[in-house]
Order: C-alpha cells, then sequence, then structure tokens
C-alpha cells in the first residue's frame, strides 16, 4: 500500500479551475446549482485525494485538493442530497 500512496502522490495534480468547476455544477444541474457552490482548494493531509463537503440552506460547501476530488463532492452531495445520480 505504501507503494501505490507515493504513486498517487506524485500522479495527483493538485489544481482546481474554480471557474470551470462551477461550469461543471451547472452543467450537471441545469444551472440550479452554480451560483449556490462555494469551492475551496486545500492541501492534502494524506498525500491523497481529499475532499469535505457540507450542504446548508440549498447552499454547497466544497472543500477539495483537486478537482477530481470535488467532482466526487458534487456526485455525493447529488446522491445524497438530491438522490440523484450520475454514470459517465
Amino acid at each position: 500500500m505504501k507503494e501505490f500512496a507515493n504513486v498517487k502522490r506524485k500522479n495527483i495534480p493538485f489544481f482546481i479551475d474554480e471557474k470551470e468547476f462551477i461550469k461543471l455544477v451547472d452543467r450537471v444541474t441545469e444551472s440550479k446549482y452554480g451560483n449556490k457552490t462555494k469551492i475551496t482548494r486545500i492541501e492534502s493531509k494524506s498525500g491523497f485525494d481529499e475532499y469535505y463537503l457540507s450542504a446548508k440552506d440549498g447552499e454547497i460547501d466544497i472543500k477539495a485538493t483537486s478537482g477530481s476530488a470535488a467532482a466526487s463532492a458534487l456526485n455525493a452531495y447529488l446522491r445524497r442530497y438530491c438522490n440523484y445520480f450520475l454514470a459517465f
């Protein structure tokens, strides 16, 4: 497992383009949540992709280490709170 963790640390682009992520939210939710979503980039504590998700009063607050982690958080929000499932 440790070797896998080292590979993941080297290969994960810890970067989020906030504007592009909001565009993704708008595309996926038909423009319902783009203006209600706050995205913040955080540093990885473990070396792996991580996200923290909170939602209150229809506002979505996502803290993530990368764009992939942020997209996973959005998917988790849609599944848990909206009963909406995405499949690609």
